[in-house]
């Protein structure tokens, strides 16, 4: 149940007036605020290959117990997004991506971490290893002088490419810089 619950948070959804003909489970008479604005009502989900694929009044397909959730009472909302963690900064523990995923986030924009280990826990949630929020990865933060030890000196210029290109090497979809970098090098950068 838990992780057929955690999916659903990982999941885009879908409006559609119309229950599809096959999926994999449903959520029935689940409170849907769909973030559109429009007034909470009770209606169905329904899921298909970890996709949303139909959401709306209580449709007629009929499924067995085993492949529908109960969500009387409960509310179903569009995944959060956090967009300024450290979720593998000083110490990287996984424990971290659950309580991520307890808060209702689904991403999470990691502000400087290790890129290894934030790269594995992505492939191992995609791969369905793993519970977790879909991580965007900005890697080692750019400081002029060493901050933490997610953070990356550079202290010339002509270290900016470098040190860009490292970090897209590495899997970075972002650059983040520290306020410590000098107007010259941020420039560079």
């Amino acid at each position: 149940m838990r992780v057929e619950v955690t999916i659903l948070g990982l999941l885009v959804l879908a409006a559609s007036a119309h229950a599809p003909t096959n999926v994999d489970f449903a959520v029935r008479n689940v409170t849907i605020i769909d973030g559109t604005g429009r007034t909470p009502y009770v209606g169905d989900v329904f899921v298909d290959d970890r996709r949303i694929v139909g959401a709306g009044a209580r449709g007629d397909i009929s499924l067995t117990s085993d492949d529908t959730i109960d969500g009387t009472g409960r509310f179903l909302i569009p995944g959060l997004i956090d967009m300024h963690a450290h979720v593998a900064s000083f110490t990287p523990h996984p424990e971290g991506l659950d309580a991520l995923l307890a808060a209702g986030i689904t991403t999470a924009r990691d502000m400087g971490g290790d890129l290894a280990t934030l790269q594995s826990w992505r492939e191992e949630v995609a791969h369905g290893e793993r519970q977790g929020p879909e991580l965007i990865m900005v890697g080692a933060t750019l400081n002029g002088g060493e901050a933490a030890p997610f953070h990356r000196v550079v202290a010339r210029p002509g270290d900016a490419d470098a040190a860009v290109a490292e970090m897209a090497q590495a899997g970075a979809a972002e650059i983040k810089v520290h306020n410590a970098l000098s107007p010259n090098v941020l420039s560079a950068v």
